[in-house]
């Protein structure tokens, strides 16, 4: 007959549960490459076109800082000459702007970085004009 070793059995089912617990809440980053987008970056060219109001241009040496966004692992936000503030999605090379409205103009976007050359193209849309207005700018991290 087998000698049952209640100790022995507790200790080994200790173990596993706490492996099993440590495994499951360790949240893995789905995208560890966005983190490379987070800093702040110097406005080389800026250039605003729009269709009905007055074309403009973003001042060279304007600050575009992209921080981490608690909405999710592959969420940053592109704060924009501190005057604009957008949630973004980051994934490899690639930064696409999240559909949003605020103070009723609608935004959306894309950007690529590559070394340290971000390259972001953002719409602005203003329903009450109607205008697009779209914001084409390179910065240097």
């Amino acid at each position: 007959m087998k000698k049952f070793n209640l100790s022995k059995t507790l200790l080994t089912g200790a173990v596993l549960a706490l492996m099993t617990v440590g495994f499951t809440a360790c949240k893995k980053d789905s995208d560890p490459d966005r983190k490379k987008f987070l800093g702040n970056y110097t406005v080389t060219t800026g250039v605003i076109t729009c269709g009905v109001t007055v074309n403009g241009t973003i001042a060279a040496g304007t600050a575009v800082v992209i921080s981490e966004n608690s909405a999710g692992d592959e969420k940053v936000s592109v704060n924009i000459g501190g005057q604009l503030s957008l949630v973004a999605t980051a994934s490899g090379s690639t930064i696409t702007v999240d559909n949003q409205t605020l103070n009723g103009l609608t935004y959306t976007g894309t950007g690529t970085l590559s070394s340290n050359t971000l390259s972001l193209t953002v719409n602005e849309y203003d329903a009450s004009v109607p205008e697009n207005c779209v914001y084409t700018i390179t910065a240097n991290k």
